[in-house]
C-alpha cells in the first residue's frame, strides 16, 4: 500500500455479517472502529477494496445512526478536511452529548448535504456554514441540548439552498430577522423553524418578501399570535405554498 497520508472515512450502513457501524482507515493501518472486533475489522479490510470509486476521492460520509442502538459521540477530528471533494455528509441521530457543531465544517467548499439532526449537538452554531453556498440541504434539527444562534443573518448565503430544518435551534435572538434572511434564498422550497422560541415578527411591509419558490413552511411551537397570521396571508409571493403549520402558536391571542 502506497505511503500516503491521506484518510479515507468508509461507511457500510448495513452488513449482515459485520456490525461495525464506522471505520476510519489510514494509509498505515491504525484502525479506530466502533463495535468491532479484530476479526471483524480485518474481515471490513477485505471487504473495503471493492468500495473505492474510479477516482479514489471520498465524495460521501454517511454515519447515519439507522440501529437506533449504535450510537457515535466523542469529538469530530479536523482530519477530515483531508477530504477535499467531500460533498455529502449524514452524521443525524447519533449522540455527540453536546459538543459544538465544529467550526470547521464550513471549510467544504463543495458540500451539497449537510445533515446533524437529532445528534445532540449544542452550544452555539456556526455562522460560518453561511459561506457553503453549494449547500442545498442543511438539517440541525436538535433534541435534548440547546444549539443557538447569535442572529440569523448568515443563512442568507446559502444561494443554493433548498431544504432548511433548525427545529429546536434557539432563535429567540434572532426573532425578527429570520424573514429576511429566508427572504434572500430564492431557491427555498422547505423552512422547517418549529421549536425555535420565535416570537416577533417584521414590522416592514410584506411586498418587500418575495417567498416564491417555498412550499413548506413549519412555524409550529413558537409563539407567534394572529398578527403574524395575517401578516403571511398577505404576502402574495406565497402562491406556490402547499403546506403551512403553525401548530401550538398563540395564535387568537392579538397581545405579544
Amino acid at each position: 500500500m502506497a505511503n500516503s497520508k491521506t484518510t479515507l472515512i468508509l461507511l457500510i450502513a448495513f452488513l449482515p455479517s459485520l456490525f461495525c457501524e464506522l471505520l476510519i482507515i489510514e494509509a498505515d493501518l491504525n484502525i479506530k472502529g466502533w463495535g468491532c472486533n479484530e476479526g471483524e475489522k480485518i474481515a471490513f479490510l477485505e471487504f473495503k477494496h471493492g468500495l473505492k470509486d474510479p477516482f479514489g476521492n471520498v465524495v460521501k460520509v454517511d454515519l447515519k445512526n439507522r440501529d437506533g442502538f449504535s450510537y457515535l459521540g466523542g469529538e469530530i477530528s479536523d482530519s477530515l478536511l483531508d477530504l477535499k471533494h467531500l460533498n455529502y455528509m449524514d452524521l443525524s441521530l447519533n449522540d455527540f452529548q453536546g459538543i459544538p457543531i465544529p467550526d470547521f465544517l464550513a471549510s467544504f467548499e463543495r458540500l451539497k448535504h449537510l445533515d446533524l439532526s437529532y445528534a445532540e449537538f449544542g452550544g452555539m452554531v456556526p455562522p460560518h456554514l453561511g459561506n457553503l453556498s453549494q449547500l442545498s440541504y442543511l438539517d440541525l434539527h436538535g433534541v435534548e441540548y440547546e444549539t443557538r444562534v447569535s442572529n440569523f443573518n448568515w443563512p442568507s448565503g446559502l444561494s443554493s439552498l433548498k431544504y432548511l430544518d433548525l427545529g429546536k435551534v434557539n432563535l429567540s435572538k434572532a426573532s425578527i430577522d429570520w424573514i429576511q434572511a429566508v427572504n434572500m434564498i430564492p431557491s427555498l422550497l422547505e423552512l422547517h423553524l418549529s421549536s425555535c422560541e420565535l416570537s416577533g415578527f417584521p414590522h416592514y411591509s410584506n411586498s418587500f418578501v418575495n417567498l416564491t419558490s417555498l412550499l413548506v413552511i413549519d412555524l409550529s411551537y413558537n409563539n407567534f399570535n394572529t398578527t403574524l397570521l395575517s401578516w403571511l396571508f398577505n404576502i402574495t409571493t406565497l402562491g406556490n405554498l402547499v403546506n403551512l403549520d403553525l401548530t401550538n402558536n398563540n395564535i387568537g391571542n392579538e397581545d405579544g
